[in-house]
């Protein structure tokens, strides 16, 4: 495969997953304690950082699309019944036309009969 096939298959792989909006969320959170700690100390810019007070419009974004993507999965995991129309045939079921007995069988199944030679043969 080549890098061109192979990028595309991750991209689609962290699309799926979801891997995408933790990504756009941790840049969001790097983007603000940027800003926060050049205007104030590093502690305060944690703290206004995660606190949820203060988001950015890249962290608005995020939980809008979440909760987006959350709904169409919900949507999607709907389970619906399969209903067959062709009723099953008994035109398949196969029956003996005689019952059978296992004592009519040999009694190959049995195994060896015969005792084993004395004394063992010995193989040079």
């Amino acid at each position: 495969m080549s890098r061109f096939t192979k990028a595309i298959a991750v991209a689609v792989l962290i699309m799926t997953v979801g891997l995408h909006w933790a990504f756009l969320q941790s840049l969001a959170w790097a983007t603000m304690f940027v800003r926060y700690s050049q205007q104030t100390t590093v502690k305060i810019a944690l703290i206004q950082t995660f606190d949820g007070k203060h988001p950015c419009a890249l962290c608005e974004f995020v939980g809008e699309g979440t909760t987006e993507s959350k709904k169409s999965k919900d949507k999607k995991l709907e389970v619906k019944k399969l209903e067959l129309l062709i009723e099953p045939s008994s035109a398949y079921q196969f029956r003996p036309r005689q019952p059978v007995l296992l004592d009519s069988f040999p009694a190959v199944h049995l195994g060896r009969q015969e005792e084993p030679p004395t004394p063992p043969p010995r193989f040079a």
